[in-house]
């Protein structure tokens, strides 16, 4: 294991100075370099503060991996009992995300410009949820034969927490719009009967009554005029001045009125009309 670790930092070392050949030479940067392959603390430094685990992985002999301390920290579990293994991490990440990183890592071994990075579910040692984003590159020989894999993992568990708890609030807030807009359009006809002005809709209860377009006409004016008698020629004239609608029609119209809303007061008055009665 000693082996694998001194061969993890040589290179990842050598990683980290081949990808910034050509960017800038700092001499710090350089003496930074030379600090982490001369005193292994100052990588353990590093990998400690900025990652929640990384692992090097022989590609030769799958089962062997070295994963460090944080990588099993971060999950739950005394880096002591575990064995550094595939299988060990194998089990415990979602199967369906264990098939997108197997897809990715053979992209990735096949042609490196395809990046191996992806966000994992891991199961906690206390059955939550750890979201990781797990990174890693091939490192191959001088034949150009991918043998290593070294990756790096991010825990995003706090952020998607955050996110979903925006995301609840945001529907909270959108439920509470809407439940605003349905009051500021409602009103109260009679005791547990409500009109909506805005979508034409009557509520009983819990329950939404349906009615035809003229019902709907018919039970707004009722509304409009409430406690007022309504000659026939008057409710023909408000509902629909363009068109002639005859008594037995309006009858009819009024008759399946009251058979949808029997809890609202709508009286004939004999030879004169109908009156909606509102509730006090």
């Amino acid at each position: 294991m000693m082996n694998i670790q001194k061969n993890f930092m040589t290179n990842y070392v050598r990683i980290i100075v081949m990808k910034n050949t050509f960017e800038d030479n700092h001499t710090l940067k350089q003496e930074l370099y030379k600090l982490i392959q001369t005193d292994v603390s100052y990588f353990e430094f590093i990998q400690s503060s900025s990652l929640d685990g990384i692992w090097y992985w022989d590609l030769e002999h799958t089962e062997n991996i070295w994963m460090s301390p944080k990588f099993w920290e971060t999950l739950g579990y005394d880096p002591q009992k575990k064995k550094h293994l595939a299988s060990e991490w194998q089990h415990i990440i979602f199967e369906d995300d264990l098939k997108t990183a197997t897809e990715n890592l053979h992209k990735h071994l096949q042609d490196s410009k395809n990046p191996y990075d992806q966000i994992v579910r891991y199961r906690h040692k206390n059955g939550s949820t750890v979201w990781i984003r797990c990174r890693g590159i091939a490192i191959k020989d001088a034949y150009g034969k991918p043998t290593r894999m070294l990756g790096a993992h991010n825990d995003l568990t706090p952020v998607i927490q955050l996110q979903k708890e925006l995301a609840e609030k945001d529907e909270i807030r959108l439920f509470n719009e809407k439940l605003l807009k349905k009051a500021n359009d409602e009103f109260r006809v009679y005791d547990h009967v409500y009109y909506n002005s805005n979508t034409k809709t009557v509520r009983h209860n819990d329950s939404i009554i349906k009615l035809t377009d003229q019902e709907i006409s018919l039970f707004e004016l009722f509304i409009q005029k409430k406690n007022i008698v309504l000659t026939f020629n008057e409710i023909e004239y408000l509902l629909n001045p363009n068109k002639h609608l005859t008594s037995n029609a309006l009858s009819l119209v009024i008759s399946r009125l009251r058979k949808k809303l029997p809890m609202v007061n709508i009286k004939t008055v004999y030879g004169q009309g109908y009156i909606f009665l509102a509730q006090e």
